[in-house]
């Protein structure tokens, strides 16, 4: 009988641990989401800041067809200034979201990793538990019928 009941907390043991590798899993899978989430959002913001920069170009090339050195003097001079910080600007703020996607997007494949191994130790450890409680049943019965 003692046998039987060490595999009976052998048992519940596997079940703890299961249950947090369970919980364990959980969890990743929200980062997951959560991660994809912000991937989503750094993509739109890559379209925004794409479609605002076009905006910017275009209002540009606008302002540059009026003639201002005509009008206002110098004003050609800092607008072209300008336009140049504008581009800066928006490489700079293109580069970093295109960095901070492809960091989620990396960050976003090692949790589907970790998922996965973490879900193959849960079938595992499922498949483990369930051979065990056959024998704690065959030892329970063989106990009984003898």
């Amino acid at each position: 009988m003692t046998n039987s009941n060490g595999l009976t907390q052998t048992l519940c043991e596997l079940e703890e641990e299961l249950k947090r590798l369970k919980a364990a899993a959980d969890h990743i899978s929200d980062a997951r989401e959560a991660a994809t989430n912000a991937a989503e959002v750094a993509g739109n913001l890559v379209e925004s800041s794409a479609t605002l920069a076009n905006a910017a170009e275009a209002l540009i090339d606008e302002i540059d067809g009026v003639d201002f050195p005509k009008l206002l003097g110098n004003l050609d001079l800092r607008l072209e200034n300008v336009k140049l910080q504008l581009k800066d600007v928006e490489r700079n703020l293109s580069d970093e979201l295109k960095a901070s996607r492809e960091a989620l997007l990396n960050e976003i494949k090692e949790l589907a990793q970790q998922q996965s191994a973490i879900q193959k130790r849960v079938k595992q450890n499922s498949f483990l538990f369930i051979v065990i409680a056959v024998l704690v049943l065959v030892v329970l019965l063989l106990q009984f019928a003898l």
